[in-house]
């Protein structure tokens, strides 16, 4: 699970990783923590929606965009992860309601029991939600994908193609970024253009990748003894 954490105040926001920090320990699953120090960095970065966290600690009154109006741009870019709102205001609660945000914790009132309940409630509602999806944006174009569904993904410089069921979208990344978030979900790099979901997987040899749908991806040879060490470990785990 990814985690980020927004607000221009250092003190505040280095608590927060602190506390994060030492409850990622306490569940089972990996839970990747990001700072940023200000909302017009956290909105430069997210225009990329591979690079969105499935949760955000954001404060609210911040410099140059406020966090509601920095959530509220980043809800029409398609963003559709958790929200929780940490801040010493108590006049936004019904803005940070109507963008659906999860949570709303004042700053006075902010314990160490209350930032744990928080961090818990929200990781249970992800784990605990039935359909999960990945948004993809270009040129003003957003569409949401099922991670289920989605086949490959094929690289050419700054643009990747998105196979799933039948069809396919592209998008501006790299393949190293997806890799990094969806390595966890099972896909795995077979080529310097390539990242495969092992659900689709028919057959391995030691030039290709054989699909259930019949194409033929390269394997590129680099890759070849980290994907059966995966393959093992992913076995190993199932038994």
């Amino acid at each position: 699970m990814r985690i980020a954490i927004c607000d221009d105040d250092v003190l505040h926001n280095n608590f927060c990783a602190e506390q994060l920090k030492e409850l990622k320990e306490t569940v089972e699953f990996p839970v990747l923590i990001k700072q940023y120090f200000s909302s017009k960095e956290l909105l430069f970065e997210w225009e990329s929606p591979i690079e969105r966290a499935q949760v955000l600690y954001i404060g609210i009154l911040l410099e140059f965009i406020d966090g509601i109006t920095a959530v509220r741009q980043l809800r029409e870019m398609g963003y559709r992860g958790e929200v929780i709102f940490v801040t010493r205001s108590k006049e936004h609660f019904p803005a940070a309601f109507d963008l659906h945000a999860f949570n709303y914790i004042l700053k006075s009132e902010m314990t160490r029991e209350r930032f744990e309940k928080a961090f818990l409630d929200v990781t249970k509602h992800i784990l605990e939600k039935d359909i999960e999806d990945i948004s993809f944006t270009r040129r003003g174009e957003t569409i949401n994908i099922l991670v289920r569904d989605i086949i490959y993904f094929e690289s050419n410089k700054n643009v990747v193609r998105v196979r799933y069921n039948d069809e396919e979208f592209e998008f501006y990344s790299t393949i190293s970024k997806l890799e990094n978030v969806l390595s966890e979900k099972k896909f795995l790099r077979i080529h310097k253009s390539y990242l495969v979901s092992m659900g689709f997987v028919s057959q391995i040899t030691k030039k290709n990748i054989v699909l259930k749908n019949g194409e033929v991806l390269p394997l590129g040879k680099t890759y070849y003894r980290d994907i059966m060490e995966r393959l093992k470990e992913m076995t190993d785990h199932c038994l």
